[in-house]
This record gives C-alpha cells, structure tokens and sequence, in this order.
C-alpha cells in the first residue's frame, strides 16, 4: 500500500493493475484536491479502513474511495460497508471493466457511483472535482463525535453551532431550555476536554488540530 501523504485530505484507491493505478493517482494529484493511496488488494484496503477506527483525525482527511470491482482477495463492493463505518457519507466511485446490467445494478443498490475503465480518466476527474466541493464540516464532525462519544443532543449542538447559530438560536431550533443546552455543553466539554464550544469548532474545522493523533 502506497502512502503519499502524511498529512492534508487524501483519497482511497483499490486497484490492483499498477498502470491503472498510477494514472488514477495522476489524474488525483493533477487536481490539486488530494492524494491517492492506493491498496492493491482487498486486504490492504480493509487494512487502511480499519486503521482510522484507532487514529480518528485521518477520518477528517478521508474524502473519497475509488474502488475496482474485483482485487485479489474481494471486491470493491465488499469495500463499501467498511467505508460507510468510517464516514457514512463518503463519495465512493466503482471503477469496472464489466459494462453489464449486474454491476451497474449493484452500484444502484448501494448508492455509489460507477464508471467503466475505458472512462476512467474522465471520470475520475469528475469525481474528485465534486469532492471538492463538498462541505467537508459534517464528517469532520462524525468523526470528532466518533472519537469523543458524544451523544446525538451534543452532535446536533455543535452542528447548530458550526453553522453559526448563536445559544438562543440552538434552543430555539432544538426546543429546549437554556438550562438544558447549558448541561449538554458541560458534558460535551468534558467529553473533549475544551474550554469551551468555539473552541471544539475549532477543533472539528481543523483550525486548532493538536498535532498528537486521538483528538
């Protein structure tokens, strides 16, 4: 498995066939959006999914999986449920070499997209452009809210909070008291040893990440 980057957004690349792999990660490191890592079978994919369970910041840096249907020891479908653990949103792109009805039909089921490998330069450059456009803030959230445990109460405070609503504006939308908003903030400070709400933003935003994986 190839590590480009230690640092800054990245995304997941399955493939098997080393040309085809180098021209996907060409076309991604061209876009100036991320970088690739490539897993050249199922196991090293899983092996790179399951890693961010133990360094939580990586989720916030994950922003796409592009997967070939079929690796040694799997498929790129099996991939997916894996992917959807460590961020339920993630934009994932099939990539395949079989342009019949059946893996079409299972990028359906699944809700990914899919393109054929006759394609794929345009299509990845595609892809990856619409991942930069995404709002990154709502998974940097879940994984924050991963890492710490925070419950659904806090998650949907700074949630609220991120998009700038001040505390009255929270307890309005969510319909509960000052009282109330105030003891879910103590708890979710605690959870994340902040001083303070903005200061989780911060941290959720990136403009505050420690340097020590865990947060």
């Amino acid at each position: 498995m190839t590590d480009t980057s230690e640092r800054g957004a990245f995304i997941l690349v399955l493939e098997d066939d080393s040309p085809m792999a180098q021209g996907i990660s060409r076309v991604i490191l061209r876009s100036g959006v991320a970088t690739p890592r490539v897993a050249p079978t199922f196991a090293t994919g899983a092996a790179l999914l399951g890693s961010f369970n133990r360094t939580p910041s990586a989720v916030r840096r994950l922003c796409g999986a592009i997967l070939d249907v079929t690796v040694p020891g799997g498929s790129g479908f099996d991939l997916i449920p894996l992917a959807r653990e460590v961020a339920i949103d993630l934009p994932i792109l099939i990539l395949t070499g079989d342009p019949s009805r059946e893996v079409a039909n299972a990028a359906q089921r699944f809700g990914v997209e899919f393109a054929y490998k006759l394609e794929e330069d345009e299509a990845v450059r595609s892809f990856v452009l619409r991942i930069s456009s995404r709002d990154r803030e709502p998974r940097a959230l879940a994984a924050f809210a991963l890492a710490h445990g925070l419950t659904a109460a806090e998650i949907e405070i700074v949630g609220l909070s991120l998009q700038g609503l001040c505390n009255k504006e929270i307890e309005a939308r969510l319909q509960i008291t000052e009282g109330t908003r105030k003891s879910h903030v103590h708890s979710l400070l605690g959870r994340c040893r902040q001083s303070s709400l903005d200061a989780v933003c911060e941290v959720v935003r990136g403009d505050n990440v420690p340097e020590e994986e865990g947060l």
